[in-house]
């Protein structure tokens, strides 16, 4: 599966760089690691040997790749001695991956979890923020080069479960960002003001290696990982390109806006659907009151994730 607006057969670039980073050597090792301050490093031991070959024929000397939620393996390449670097699509991961577990310390694929529980793999993925709204939530993706970009996604073909909503909205209830693995688990942060009873008996439960992660999230942002669900994605992720300014305005909207320009025509009334009555009726969504103060970007700021996000 790729974008349903990107065509593999064509030597379009893929512009939508995002998922779980992995590194690789010139030996075809291939592991994960924390920021290199905290210094832990987490092998893969299996499930990506037809892919490292790969690697290796685009970068001989290895580097860093990433895998998305639909496991679409992702690199960046240099077309061109002056040419900045651009993702490729390298193929598909479609054998499951296994890390270098030390008595059970990595659990990236559970089963046992329940909404709101302790994470117990690597927090890493494809991350998306959303802002509740009428009558669907607003979710997009931005580049770690520019957060003001977004790329929203189009629900209508991948729309998130609404038992899955309702936990986002409930332990992040003004919006923010949440994490899709490469397993399809929905994962976010957490303010410790949040935390209750069977997160600290959750905690004495895990492993050294688990509680390690754990240490290490906390570490950078002062938040604990947590589990809201599996999002099982049927069709790939459409992203809709953002506008920019200066970009041309849809020819239906510009018919549009010409006709509330000019006025009466032929007795015709033109009403703007930005425009809402003052005693109309509208019903609110099921998850509560929409808070309509504060932008998610500055919740995802709060978060200090860009810093740990590149080197």
């Amino acid at each position: 599966m790729t974008p349903l607006n990107f065509d593999r057969n064509s030597d379009d670039d893929y512009e939508y760089y995002r998922g779980m980073k992995f590194r690789f050597t010139a030996d075809g090792r291939i592991y994960w690691r924390t920021p290199m301050e905290h210094g832990i490093v987490i092998e893969v031991i299996s499930g990506l040997e037809k892919i490292v070959k790969k690697l290796l024929k685009e970068r001989p000397a290895g580097g860093s790749f990433r895998i998305t939620e639909a496991r679409e393996v992702l690199l960046k390449i240099v077309r061109g001695t002056e040419s900045p670097e651009i993702p490729k699509f390298i193929g598909m991961a479609e054998d499951e991956i296994k890390f270098k577990s030390v008595n059970g310390g990595i659990e990236h694929n559970p089963s046992n979890l329940n909404p709101g529980d302790l994470w117990t793999g690597i927090y890493d993925g494809t991350r998306l923020s959303f802002m509740r709204g009428i009558p669907s939530p607003k979710i997009w993706w931005s580049t770690v080069e520019d957060f003001n970009v977004r790329y929203a996604i189009d629900q209508r073909s991948t729309p998130v479960p609404d038992d899955l909503l309702r936990d986002l909205y409930y332990w992040k209830p003004l919006g923010g960002r949440f994490y899709v693995t490469i397993d399809g688990h929905i994962i976010t942060l957490i303010d410790p003001k949040q935390r209750d009873e069977r997160h600290k008996e959750q905690f004495e439960r895990m492993t050294n290696e688990q509680q390690q992660l754990v240490e290490v999230k906390e570490k950078t942002t002062k938040m604990f990982a947590i589990y809201i669900g599996k999002w099982n994605i049927e069709e790939m992720f459409s992203f809709k390109r953002p506008r920019r300014f200066g970009d041309p305005i849809d020819q239906k909207r510009k018919e549009y806006l010409s006709k509330l320009l000019g006025g009466d025509h032929d007795g015709d009334q033109i009403v703007s659907p930005s425009v809402v009555p003052i005693n109309a009726e509208f019903e609110l969504p099921p998850f509560g009151d929409i808070p309509d103060d504060k932008d998610s970007l500055v919740l995802e700021m709060v978060e200090q994730e860009i810093n740990e996000e590149e080197e």
